[in-house]
C-alpha cells in the first residue's frame, strides 16, 4: 500500500471591513491513483465575535480561481465554472461568530488529471479578502486497481451509512460518480440500491461509463422500479443515449429493454 499524506494549508487574513479574523484553509491528500478524483476540502473559520460574509460565487464555486502547474512546467489558468441548468447554491454565505464552514471541492470539475505526475494547484477567491493564493501540491500515481477499489469501497460505506444525512452521502456520491475507471460500476450499483436519494448523481455516472456492466445496471433499474420513479425516469433516457454510442454487441440488449419498458 502506498503512503497517504494529508496536507492542510491555512491562511489567516484580517478583514478590515468587519474587523473580523477569518481563516481559510484547504485540506487534501498528497497522493492519488490514476482514475481517482482529486478531492479537497475548503475550510473557512470565523474566529471573531462578528459575523463574516464570504462570497464564493455561482453555486459556491464560481468565484474560485485555480492555476495548475505540472512538474517543472509553467502555471496555467484553469477555466472558471460556468452557470449551468439546474439548482445552485447561493454564493454568499454568512459565517456566524466563532463558527466554521467547509465544503468539498472536486478538482476534476476544472481539469482532468489523466496523466501520472506531480502537480501543484493554486487557489484564490478574488471576491473575498479571506482567501489569497493557496498552493496545494500532490502526486497522481499510476493506476492501482487495489487502491482505487479501496477508495470506492470507503465511499460506498459512507453512502450506505448516511441515509439520513443527505449532505454527507451526496459528497461521497459525487466523488464516486467521478471515478474514471470501469471498476467503479459495481460500487455505483450497490450505492443506488443502498441510498435512493443519490439517484440523480449516480445514474449519470453509469451512463458516462457505458460499458456492458453499466448498461446491465441501467436495465436492471427499469426492471426493479415503477415507471413513475426517479430511477426509471433517469435510467431510460440514459439507455436511449447509450444506444447511439455503445458497442454494437450492446445495441440489441438496449433495444429490447427499451421496447419492454416504454417511455411514460
Amino acid at each position: 500500500m502506498r503512503p497517504v499524506l494529508i496536507l492542510t494549508l491555512l491562511l489567516v487574513v484580517l478583514m478590515s471591513d468587519a474587523q473580523a479574523q477569518t481563516s481559510c484553509g484547504v485540506e487534501a491528500k498528497g497522493y492519488y491513483s490514476q482514475g481517482q478524483p482529486i478531492v479537497m476540502r475548503l475550510m473557512l473559520e470565523n474566529k471573531s465575535f462578528e459575523s463574516a460574509v464570504v462570497d464564493l460565487g455561482y453555486d459556491r464555486e464560481g468565484a474560485l480561481e485555480f492555476k495548475l502547474k505540472r512538474g517543472e512546467g509553467d502555471w496555467i489558468e484553469l477555466p472558471r465554472r460556468q452557470i449551468r441548468e439546474g439548482l445552485a447554491r447561493v454564493g454568499k454565505l454568512t459565517i456566524a461568530p466563532q463558527e466554521s464552514y467547509s465544503q468539498q471541492i472536486i478538482l476534476d470539475d476544472w481539469y482532468k488529471f489523466t496523466e501520472p505526475g506531480k502537480y501543484v494547484v493554486s487557489l484564490k477567491i478574488p471576491k473575498t479578502p479571506v482567501c489569497a493564493a493557496l498552493e496545494i501540491p500532490f502526486e497522481v500515481l499510476p493506476m492501482d486497481a487495489e487502491w482505487l477499489s479501496d477508495v470506492c469501497g470507503k465511499l460506498l460505506d459512507t453512502i450506505q451509512q448516511n441515509k439520513n444525512d443527505y449532505a454527507m452521502a451526496a459528497d461521497a456520491a459525487n466523488v464516486l460518480a467521478k471515478v474514471d475507471n470501469r471498476l467503479v460500476v459495481p460500487f455505483l450499483t450497490k450505492a443506488l440500491e443502498a441510498n435512493r436519494m443519490m439517484t440523480s448523481i449516480l445514474i449519470p455516472a453509469l451512463e458516462r461509463i457505458g460499458d456492458k456492466d453499466a448498461i446491465h445496471s441501467l436495465i436492471s433499474l427499469l426492471e426493479q422500479h415503477d415507471a413513475t420513479s426517479a430511477e426509471y425516469e433517469l435510467a431510460r433516457p440514459a439507455l436511449v443515449r447509450l444506444e447511439k454510442r455503445c458497442a454494437p454487441e450492446q445495441v440489441e440488449s438496449i433495444a429490447i429493454a427499451l421496447a419492454r419498458f416504454p417511455a411514460q
